[in-house]
């Protein structure tokens, strides 16, 4: 949605809001029929408006101006026909509606984005916003999900739409608020699983399952209870037509969607119709497979299934059948689609079907359209038709002010309940924790490398430049000085190497416990034969590593020498010097180099010390050094480490990568196959 019409319905929001609420209040049936200033768009990510609508006014909500041959449109219906007309086979592709509730999956969640809440009474009530930043085109965007009880509003802004700091985050959503005259101030959500929660909130009515009713019409039928009465005829046209959509599916022992229907004593029919299209399960109430009885004219035991359904599809076995939906007696059916099976066919001698819909006035108009054509022959691309029509005629349903009243209503205790619990966390921490340091993340707007500060870059460059710090905390800190307290020797040369002892401790939990330990002589056990009894010191503990052997091997100076010094250089065998050196420099400045020489070693060395995020950099990385070059050299240090689990891991990869470069006869191009 352009970012004007984004802006509008901000600014809209509030009113929007108070009149939609009073609507479902006072009980007024126009909710879903009123004007809406709703972008006429296709695309989820473009999608802004009303829960209960934002896809619908691409149609027209007037009467179809094609006499409806299939149905009788009694009032308080409107009919959707086409011009009798053959589908054109070459057009395949029906969208499913798109649904607000999945945007912050899609678009939001686990990315980098900011959650804020406001609670506005009495007008809006409990409303929560996600705002994260975005480029296209070279161009820098704010992309918006704002949620109310009944209004909601998702698109692009532009910063230059907003009367705010673009380079202060704060002061974006404080205009934000202004924009939609909120009487209160957005808060910031921090809360540690608050995707999750938002996640959770935006889903509740996310529906990956639908019953559908089935109803069969033949000629002269003209009520309930003659269309109920109709007895399956295995192999006819409606059985035809049910084999198409689906599969007949023994209803004792399923295990898939049910729909209301018992799948243990076969007290509502031993089958019925199930399939599974685009991730949507759909279980069909078939009338000819429900039970029947000879001594209920009603056959309540059909009745209480499809007319407790929200879509109905209708058959008419014939071109003389035709469907009035006063004839079904429900509160709850909506909307028919109407399937009549005509008299001629393909060349191929397959079926033709006419397709018509009639649903009630309040509930939104629906794709795939039958303004261009309705007549369908049997086979795949009918079937995608007809199911893309139930699903979204179920959906549509749901917009229409019988169901979106309790929707609403149940929308809002969940979020009450959701902000209620975030303002007294808020309370909470603001009264007991006198200083909370929380990530935010980083707010550099796109085209702006750093925020605003009145330094020359010359100056700046001189401070800001995290690789110089590292290279000088190196220098500092690994190398023989007055401000380091340990040295280990390193290798068989014994090549010494320094290290601050408390920075050692808060990076590895295996050096905290060496040093804590202050034993005389240390020798980190087999992972084989480690004991499952906790460390001395409770506060930190060793992981339990797989049963392999130990590469490596760290001994303390004797008890006298320990006794006289508590300097002694600890000895570390059957380590490379430079990759202990490697691992010294990110204990001690965050950061290290990672090249095909070192790459199996220092993962292996991640793994005994515990520094589980260097391991996977090193495994993440083996894939993008890995070539033909190098190959024979990292075999080498495979085999050099191969009693530890991660060598083994990084074994099974160049193996898989080289056997795929064999098959496919590219032996010599590593990054062609690993892409």
């Amino acid at each position: 949605m352009a970012s004007d019409d984004v802006m509008e319905q901000l600014r809209d929001f509030k009113q929007s809001c108070i009149q939609t609420r009073d609507s479902l209040v006072a009980g007024h049936e126009d909710v879903a029929t009123s004007p809406r200033k709703v972008s006429h768009c296709h695309n989820l990510e473009d999608a802004g408006g009303r829960w209960d609508s934002y896809f619908h006014y691409p149609f027209s909500n007037t009467p179809s101006p094609v006499a409806c041959e299939l149905v009788e449109v009694p009032e308080g219906f409107r009919e959707e026909c086409g011009p009798a007309k053959r589908w054109p086979d070459s057009e395949t592709d029906f969208a499913l509606t798109p649904l607000e509730e999945k945007t912050y999956r899609n678009l939001f969640y686990h990315t980098e984005h900011w959650n804020y809440y406001v609670e506005d009474e009495p007008y809006v009530g409990p409303c929560v916003l996600s705002i994260k930043q975005e480029a296209q085109e070279t161009r820098a965007l704010f992309r918006v999900i704002v949620r109310s009880p009944d209004y909601f509003v998702h698109g692009l802004l532009l910063p230059s739409n907003l009367s705010a700091n673009r380079y202060d985050k704060d002061d974006i959503v404080s205009s934000l608020g202004k924009l939609m005259n909120f009487s209160s101030l957005f808060k910031f959500a921090d809360k540690p699983d608050i995707e999750d929660e938002i996640l959770k909130l935006d889903e509740t009515f996310l529906k990956n399952s639908i019953k559908v009713g089935a109803l069969l019409v033949r000629p002269g039928q003209s009520s309930e209870e003659d269309m109920l009465k109709n007895l399956h005829v295995p192999g006819g046209p409606f059985d035809q037509l049910l084999t198409l959509l689906g599969d007949r599916v023994a209803l004792k022992g399923f295990h898939g969607f049910l729909g209301g229907l018992d799948p243990h004593n076969d007290l509502t029919g031993k089958e019925s119709v199930f399939t599974e299209f685009e991730g949507i399960e759909i279980m069909f109430h078939v009338s000819t497979l429900l039970p029947y009885s000879n001594s209920d004219i009603q056959q309540v035991n059909r009745k209480r299934h499809i007319g407790n359904d929200i879509t109905c599809l209708v058959f008419l076995e014939g071109p003389d059948c035709h469907f009035n939906p006063l004839w079904i007696r429900s509160h709850f059916l909506h909307s028919f689609i109407v399937v009549q099976l005509l008299s001629e066919t393909t060349n191929e001698g397959l079926p033709l079907y006419r397709v018509s819909t009639i649903s009630r006035n309040l509930v939104p108009p629906f794709s795939p359209q039958l303004k261009h054509y309705d007549i369908f022959p049997a086979g795949p691309g009918f079937r995608n038709f007809l199911l893309t029509k139930i699903i979204n005629s179920d959906r549509a349903c749901y917009d229409a002010p019988k169901f979106l009243r309790l929707t609403c209503r149940t929308r809002l205790q969940l979020l009450s309940e959701f902000v209620s619990t975030l303002s007294d966390e808020a309370d909470l921490q603001k009264k007991y924790l006198s200083r909370r340091c929380v990530r935010r993340g980083s707010w550099i707007p796109f085209g702006a490398s750093r925020p605003p500060s009145s330094f020359f870059d010359s100056v700046r460059d001189s401070y800001d430049n995290s690789d110089r710090l590292a290279d000088d905390l190196t220098v500092a800190l690994c190398t023989k000085n007055e401000f380091t307290d340990t040295t280990f020797l390193v290798g068989h040369n014994r090549v010494p190497m320094y290290g601050v002892k408390a920075i050692l401790a808060c990076r590895s939990r295996v050096m905290c416990r060496l040093f804590a330990e202050g034993s005389q002589q240390w020798n980190m056990p087999s992972c084989s034969r480690r004991s499952s009894s906790p460390p001395p010191t409770p506060r930190y503990t060793i992981k339990k590593r797989h049963s392999t052997g130990q590469p490596f091997e760290y001994m303390a100076g004797c008890d006298e020498a320990r006794q006289q010094s508590g300097n002694e250089p600890y000895v570390v065998e059957n380590i490379e010097e430079t990759v202990f050196r490697e691992l010294l420099c990110y204990f001690m400045t965050g950061s290290c180099n990672i090249h095909p020489l070192n790459i199996v070693g220092l993962a292996c060395a991640a793994e005994y010390f515990d520094v589980p995020d260097l391991r996977q950099a090193c495994l993440d990385h083996l894939i993008c050094c890995l070539s033909s070059d190098i190959l024979c050299q990292l075999l080498n240090q495979l085999e050099k480490y191969l009693t530890c689990q991660t060598a083994k891991s990084m074994l099974i990869t160049v193996c898989s990568i080289v056997c795929m470069c064999v098959v496919c006869n590219k032996l010599t191009s590593f990054h062609t196959v690993c892409a």
